[in-house]
């Protein structure tokens, strides 16, 4: 067996809390503790009733998985529902957030690649105007 490879449990990865004090968004950074060399990997969880910034990434595609469901991603203005397990792909440079419209918390896996910028920067976020 190959031991090139990473493991995590997301339900037992460690999550810090948005940097925006107004939100309770958390993320997990899985990027380092998986040894991810080609693309980037966090999971975050949103509270009932709250949103994460309106941002971009210059240059990094991104995939979103919702593992806790139904939910919403506002993608460059459109407010696109997703069911659990739902996929969302987006380009470079185009404005999103995620939208917790329901009384349930939510979970999202993060999926970037490629790896521009660096975990800490989360891969040339920009915050956009709304």
């Amino acid at each position: 067996m190959s031991e090139n490879y990473g493991f995590v449990d997301v339900e037992a990865a460690e999550h810090e809390p948005n940097p925006d004090p107004t939100s309770g968004m958390a993320f997990g950074k899985l990027t380092e503790t998986l040894e991810c060399e080609e693309m980037r990997l966090n999971t975050c969880t949103i509270p009932p009733g709250d949103a994460g910034p309106y941002h971009k990434h210059e240059s990094q595609e991104e995939v979103y998985i919702l593992l806790d469901g139904p939910g919403h991603v506002n993608v460059d203005g459109d407010l696109v529902e997703v069911p659990e397990s739902g996929i969302v792909r987006l380009p470079a440079d185009t404005p999103r957030k995620f939208v917790n419209e329901t009384d349930e918390e939510q979970r999202w896996l993060m999926v970037g690649a490629p790896p521009v910028g660096t975990v800490d920067d989360m891969g040339e976020f920009v915050m956009v105007e709304e």
